[in-house]
């Protein structure tokens, strides 16, 4: 993400566009064994916040302009997907996160990328292009709707 945005590695740091919130339970107690989370954690690229209320937690989400889920294994609908798209936050998952969501790989309502390069690259278009934030949070709408 920092060497696709024109911010470069500020994009990471609190309020940039590539910055990630860590929320549920677990992230803090499993710290050491999370390599790139932990390092993350440190140089201030992503935060914590731990498990949240559901007023906490729509504060959150309200803040957000893109969802990112880079989900590698499921075992059904990822329902933090399923809460981005009726909220229409534009959702950028895998694969695997587009799963059980009744959609096919090649629609507009959620990108998707399984490779870190263009995972990194969509995050960055929804975010900076205008017409990829509107028509995928209008796409997920209109999906979550059906």
């Amino acid at each position: 993400i920092a060497s696709l945005s024109p911010l470069g590695e500020r994009a990471l740091q609190p309020g940039g566009l590539g910055h990630l919130h860590l929320v549920g339970p677990g992230w803090e107690s499993h710290l050491s064994e999370l390599g790139a989370i932990k390092t993350s954690v440190e140089q201030g690229r992503a935060t914590i916040l731990g498990t949240l209320s559901e007023p906490q937690l729509n504060h959150q989400l309200a803040e957000l302009k893109v969802f990112v889920a880079p989900v590698f294994n499921g075992t059904g609908i990822a329902t933090k997907n399923v809460m981005a798209m009726a909220r229409g936050i534009p959702l950028v998952t895998t694969t695997v996160g587009l799963q059980g969501l009744g959609l096919p790989a090649d629609q507009d309502a959620i990108l998707t990328a399984d490779a870190p390069d263009a995972f990194a690259s969509k995050v960055v278009a929804v975010q900076t292009a205008e017409s990829a934030w509107d028509a995928t949070w209008r796409g997920a709408l209109a999906h979550t709707r059906r």
